[in-house]
């Protein structure tokens, strides 16, 4: 997307009118956790959920939290300000502060998720049914102007933006109810109102690639409503294309142990944009990897299938094998790792399977030795040499007797989807979620977006495997 393919389209949303269509959205009772960094944005959102619950009748529990990052000398007071204010409102305030070493390469990326993953422990600790952020529809247009600057960007999901609403760590669904409104008018609302807000200098730092397009993008009111329209489109488009692959996986799709795939050639004869799209979903789950193989590496892969001789090839540390009435995709045998376990610890292995250690003594996570004739007892379904792939690729707990008294806890991670399911994707992670043999997904409380989604009931999750780098520790 080099710049909006239309003149006109829909007209961005008031703050007020966008908080109130997901007040009227939202199930009456709700403990909402607001994300506040002391901005304009955020700084809004919280105000006009305050304002506006309280004239729609609203059961709504407001809790506000300010995770400092602790990147600049000022962000402590920042943070107390934040707090001041939403004492002046009568709403609870958390300041969570980020201590310890911080990484000298991507920050920007570390911080995000230390942010997200802070948000969503202390809404599980404090049972919160929702985590609201800011983001504006500013925010949308930067952030799909710069994945469309990227080589192959041409007609890729990214381009649909961020979600309107996003399961986190599989546990807690956040929204982003401000996204189709400009963050000019949220500062009016504000400055109608006396309040005023803090400006991160970070946002105008020209070492990020955000700051340099912020400070270059002038948009009229005509190229807003272009760029929205080509956003809603691309975002419906995605949702449709991420329902279609899911048909196809329940149709065509035997997965086996939550490590190999068998999918029937037949769907070769489907749509070739779905099926790509369900082998790259696919792929990445198998592989452990939060994103699907490259576009490159895709298309080489639908060349292979199409050209119609069986063989191999490999992409994204996955070997699809391709014979004569099945493909069959499993973790290559290279680089897999051996990794302890501290007691009481929980790791990713692999990132492919969280692990826990419930009892007193370290224990040792790594793959299984060759062995065919275990490997044909634990997989008889599966061609002799992929049963054997597909068994080393399976973790085994040293020492064994560990396993065997039930210290040792054992999931299947859902790669691409584990840390951060958006909306768009639900279905097609719901698919593989139950061919994986994994928990379903909590249910969100946004009753406009579930009466859109079939398949979900919700179960208590246990807490998600989290990267300690992240506490700081």
């Amino acid at each position: 997307m080099t710049g909006p393919a239309q003149a006109h389209g829909p007209s961005p949303l008031s703050p007020v009118e966008a908080v109130t269509r997901f007040l009227a959205d939202l199930s009456r009772s709700a403990r909402i956790l607001v994300a506040v960094s002391g901005g304009s944005d955020s700084l809004g959102l919280l105000y006009l959920l305050h304002q506006l619950s309280a004239s729609m009748g609203a059961q709504l529990d407001l809790l506000a939290v300010t995770i400092d990052h602790a990147l600049r000398p000022q962000s402590a007071a920042e943070a107390r300000d934040v707090a001041r204010f939403c004492e002046a409102l009568g709403i609870r305030h958390i300041i969570d502060r980020w201590d310890g070493i911080k990484p000298t390469g991507g920050l920007s990326a570390a911080a995000r998720e230390a942010r997200y993953d802070r948000l969503c422990r202390i809404a599980m600790a404090e049972r919160a049914s929702l985590i609201v952020t800011g983001h504006t529809l500013d925010d949308q247009i930067e952030t799909v102007l710069m994945r469309a600057g990227r080589p192959g960007s041409e007609g890729t999901p990214g381009l649909s933006g961020m979600a309107p609403s996003v399961l986190i760590n599989h546990a807690v669904w956040l929204s982003r109810p401000l996204l189709a409104s400009r963050r000019q008018a949220i500062r009016n609302c504000l400055s109608d109102a006396g309040i005023g807000w803090v400006d991160d200098p970070s946002n105008t730092d020209p070492r990020f690639e955000r700051a340099r397009l912020r400070a270059d993008l002038r948009l009229g009111d005509e190229e807003v409503r272009a760029h929205l329209a080509d956003i809603s489109a691309a975002s419906l488009q995605r949702a449709a294309l991420g329902d279609a692959a899911s048909q196809l996986l329940d149709e065509h799709l035997t997965f086996h142990r939550g490590v190999a795939a068998a999918l029937s050639t037949t769907m070769l004869h489907t749509d070739e944009t779905v099926w790509m799209h369900a082998l790259g979903a696919l792929a990445a789950v198998v592989g452990g990897r939060p994103h699907a193989p490259s576009r490159g590496s895709l298309t080489r892969l639908a060349a292979f299938l199409k050209s119609g001789r069986a063989g191999r090839m490999t992409a994204g540390r996955v070997v699809f094998d391709w014979r004569r009435d099945h493909l069959f995709l499993v973790r290559e045998s290279r680089n897999l790792p051996e990794q302890a376990v501290l007691p009481g610890e929980a790791v990713r292995w692999d990132d492919r399977f969280c692990v826990t250690n419930a009892g007193t003594e370290a224990l040792t996570i790594g793959p299984h030795a060759a062995d065919r004739d275990a490997a044909r007892d634990a997989f008889p379904l599966l061609p002799g040499s992929v049963a054997l792939q597909a068994y080393r690729s399976l973790p085994q707990v040293i020492p064994d007797e560990a396993a065997a008294n039930g210290r040792t806890g054992i999931r299947p991670l859902l790669g691409p989807y584990d840390r951060f399911l958006p909306q768009f994707d639900l279905k097609l992670a719901i698919s593989l979620a139950k061919q994986a043999g994994l928990d379903e997904f909590p249910p969100s409380p946004l009753n406009v977006f579930m009466r859109k989604t079939s398949g979900l009931s919700g179960v208590a999750l246990a807490t998600p495997c989290r990267d300690p780098m992240l506490d700081g520790k």
